[in-house]
């Protein structure tokens, strides 16, 4: 199963499998796909605190 997450203004796809180890399910995450996202788009898709820090820096480093 395929699952799309948002990390770091970034779009990213992930495929889950479910694997059987030692009698225990287990689900592993694989990324498939890291979709670059505009800025513009950035703040409309999520409102989190944590997508302004890198921005931030950024802009004091420069």
């Amino acid at each position: 199963m395929d699952k799309e997450i948002e990390l770091e203004g970034r779009r990213v796809i992930i495929e889950c499998k479910q694997v059987e180890i030692n009698g225990e399910t287990v689900i592993t995450p694989k990324v498939v796909q890291v979709i670059d996202v505009p800025m513009a788009q950035e703040t409309t898709t999520f409102d989190h605190p944590v997508t302004d820090t890198p921005r931030a820096s950024q802009a004091d480093g420069g």
